[in-house]
């Protein structure tokens, strides 16, 4: 962008340049420099190319500039929909996280009982069957917890992954003629 940038710059500068070159000239009388009035129209000739010239230019910048903008605005329209995607990951991660502290604080308490039932000498199937229970949950959820990470990862790849294949592809595109060019 910031070539961009700079080209409007220097085209502004080299038009308004040349308008004030011609303001002077056609200010100025002929008979003044001593220059011949076909001189002048000469002269004025060539200026008034020149600005054809800078116009023209400008043109064509302005028609890479609003390519480029379309270009950006693609890339601000990817990264968001990736942004997107990452944030829904991250959220499910976040879930499965949130159930799996849930399902480990229901394994503590229930091993708490089991281990003050044993200290007792009580033998409690409800104890035993809650326990396991519990720690089902927690392996459920501790799995959940591993799939939704693997997902936020593959979210946060993918766009890298694409930025990685695309300029593969491109060259493999361009190898075909190179190829081609060689063999003639």
């Amino acid at each position: 962008m910031s070539d961009i940038s700079e080209f409007e710059r220097r085209i502004s500068a080299a038009l308004d340049q040349i308008a004030r070159n011609v303001d002077v000239l056609s200010a100025r009388p002929a008979e003044a420099d001593g220059d011949s009035s076909e001189d002048l129209g000469a002269e004025r000739a060539a200026l008034e190319q020149a600005l054809s010239d800078e116009k023209l230019a400008n043109q064509q910048l302005e028609e890479r500039l609003k390519a480029l903008r379309l270009k950006l605005d693609k890339k601000d329209a990817e990264a968001e929909l990736a942004h997107a995607d990452l944030k829904a990951a991250l959220a499910e991660m976040d879930g499965a996280l949130r159930a799996m502290r849930e399902s480990c604080e229901q394994l503590r308490a229930s091993n708490t009982e089991l281990r003050e039932a044993h200290e007792a000498g009580i033998s409690d199937g409800t104890a035993v069957n809650k326990g396991l229970a519990a720690e089902l949950a927690a392996l459920k959820a501790d799995r959940q917890a591993e799939a939704a990470e693997a997902v936020a990862i593959a979210a946060a790849l993918e766009p890298l992954v694409a930025r990685a294949v695309q300029p593969a592809e491109e060259d493999q595109g361009e190898a075909p003629a190179d190829e081609e060019a060689s063999d003639a």
